[in-house]
């Protein structure tokens, strides 16, 4: 529970959604509109994650792949790029900014 609520603070926090009332939608708005899902894991330390998406298969039909894609870096990309940096001894450093993709347009 405290995962969850966690997660959904974050979301409110970051105005990620707007509340709408179901009952002022159209037929289609309700229809096109997507679900939200929950997931938690329990890490190794014993902590409870909490992770939201968005089931987003209803757009695959009305919107183009390259508009719903989350930008992410290839694997390949990330080894070769470690492997010159290790090649000419840099420094390397690594860092994870909460909720991200909340942050982008």
């Amino acid at each position: 529970e405290k995962a969850t609520m966690k997660k959904l603070k974050q979301l409110h926090d970051m105005q990620t959604f707007q509340p709408v009332d179901g009952n002022e939608l159209s037929r289609q708005q309700r229809k096109d509109a997507l679900a939200s899902l929950m997931f938690l894991k329990e890490k190794r330390n014993g902590e409870v994650k909490g992770r939201a998406c968005v089931d987003g298969r209803p757009q695959r039909e009305t919107i183009r792949k390259e508009e719903a894609a989350s930008p992410t870096a290839a694997t390949e990309s990330v080894t070769l790029s470690s492997v010159i940096d290790a090649h000419e001894r840099r420094d390397v450093a690594t860092l994870d900014i909460p909720g991200a993709f909340l942050h982008s347009d």
